[in-house]
């Protein structure tokens, strides 16, 4: 069913991934250099999502890639600044060192997001920072903020219900969770606490992931397999009364 929906460069491209990741030359590269490999699948990555922009149709489908991709995004970001902050600072070492700033600059660039940063933020790496580059920017595309706005931007030309209004469960949540960074800022988030922040994202963003299963697929499922078993039942039901007149 998904086959039929993307354009051929678009199948070309991921078959040509997926067939690397299961050579033995993807096994090799992987155990001689972990780095390299990786590497190679950051770019089928990102030159599928190119081809996508370029070839797809920017319909409904479109729209419906984007919401995933936006809300594995926006879980990832969460995710790698909340281990960083976390975890990571070994016991003893000071807050702002050699090795805590690092550790952020790693996060940046596991984010993709070391120069972006460093063109805004001109002078050292701080904490606070990052944590509002990650999480509020408007602008970069890997930002908490900014995709939670671009989900509920591609959810509301999926409905045509404009974005002043919501018109089912995912919308209202997309909406909402949106106005809230919106109107936030790096005080307001660790006064509550970064870790329990980003705990927080993470939970909303799988419950708009739920509710976009439950508005647009739950029910297809459900319509699906009553129009499979409706034909038996019809046939059953004529072959009572035939029976039953006879």
């Amino acid at each position: 069913t998904t086959r039929e929906q993307i354009s051929s460069e678009m199948w070309e491209e991921l078959n040509r991934l997926y067939l690397f990741m299961i050579s033995s030359e993807a096994r090799e590269e992987y155990r001689s250099s972990a780095n390299s490999f990786f590497n190679h699948v950051v770019c089928g990555s990102h030159m599928f999502q190119g081809i996508t922009n370029a070839t797809m149709t920017h319909g409904e489908g479109w729209h419906f890639m984007q919401i995933g991709k936006l809300l594995e995004r926006a879980d990832s970001s969460s995710r790698i600044l909340d281990v960083k902050y976390h975890i990571l600072l070994p016991s003893g070492e000071q807050v702002g060192g050699n090795l805590d700033t690092i550790q952020w600059m790693a996060v940046l660039k596991s984010c993709s997001a070391f120069e972006a940063y460093t063109k805004i933020y001109r002078g050292r790496i701080l904490p606070w920072q990052v944590a509002e580059f990650l999480v509020l920017s408007g602008t970069f595309p890997r930002s908490i903020r900014f995709c939670v706005d671009s989900v509920d931007r591609a959810l509301h030309e999926i409905s045509g219900c404009p974005r002043s209004h919501f018109t089912n469960e995912v919308e209202r949540l997309s909406g909402k969770l949106c106005s809230e960074l919106d109107y936030s800022s790096t005080g307001d988030i660790f006064d509550r606490g970064l870790h329990q922040f980003l705990d927080s994202i993470q939970l909303r963003l799988s419950g708009i992931g739920q509710a976009l299963y439950g508005e647009y697929c739950e029910w297809r499922e459900e319509t699906e397999a009553s129009q499979a078993q409706s034909p038996g039942s019809q046939s059953q039901s004529l072959g009572g009364m035939t029976q039953a007149q006879r």
